[in-house]
C-alpha cells in the first residue's frame, strides 16, 4: 500500500511539474510572440492596454518561475524531513533500548546526551515544517498571481481587438 501511494505522488509531481513548464512557455510565448509582431499602427486606440498586456504577461511568467523555485525548496525541505525523521527514529531505538551508541567520533553516548540529542531533531523537524507550510503557503499565493494575470492579459488582449478592428 505504501509503494503504491509514493508512486502515485510520484506520478502526480510529474504531470504537475509538466504542466507547469507548460503553462510558463505558453505564457513567455504569447508575450514574445506579442511584442514581436506589435506594430503601432495595429493599436491606433488605447495604447496603453498593449503595455498592461505585456505587463501582466510578464507578471505571470515571473510569478510562475517564483512557484517553481517554491515548489523545489519544498521538495529540498521534505527530503531534509524525511532524513531527520529517520534519524530521530534511530535515536528513539537507541534510548529506549537502552544500547550504548558511539558518535561518529568514537566516543560513547550517555542517556543525558540522547535525550538532548532527539530534543534537537525535534526543533529541526519543526523548523522544516514551518519551512514547508511557508513555501507552499507562497506557491499557492504565486500560482493565484500567475493565474489570474495570465487571464486577465487575455482578456485584455482579446478586448484591445475588437475595440480596434
Amino acid at each position: 500500500m505504501g509503494n503504491a501511494y509514493l508512486e502515485l505522488v510520484k506520478a502526480q509531481r510529474e504531470s504537475q511539474k509538466k504542466y507547469d513548464y507548460y503553462f510558463l512557455a505558453v505564457i513567455v510565448t504569447l508575450l514574445s510572440l506579442s511584442i514581436q509582431s506589435y506594430k503601432p499602427s495595429d493599436f491606433p486606440n488605447f495604447p496603453f492596454i498593449i503595455s498592461m498586456v505585456w505587463i501582466l504577461l510578464l507578471v505571470s511568467f515571473l510569478a510562475g518561475m517564483y512557484r517553481q523555485e517554491r515548489i523545489n525548496i519544498s521538495l529540498l525541505n521534505e527530503a531534509e524531513e524525511s532524513w531527520l525523521n529517520d534519524e530521530q527514529t534511530g535515536i528513539a531505538r537507541a534510548l529506549n533500548n537502552n544500547k550504548e551508541s558511539t558518535k561518529s567520533s568514537g566516543e560513547k553516548w550517555t542517556p543525558q546526551e540522547i535525550k538532548q540529542e532527539r530534543e534537537r531533531f525535534k526543533q529541526l523537524i519543526d523548523k522544516v515544517n514551518e519551512n514547508i507550510t511557508k513555501s507552499n503557503k507562497n506557491a499557492i499565493t504565486a500560482y493565484g498571481i500567475q493565474k489570474w494575470s495570465f487571464i486577465v492579459s487575455l482578456v485584455l488582449y482579446a478586448a484591445l481587438k475588437i475595440v480596434n478592428i
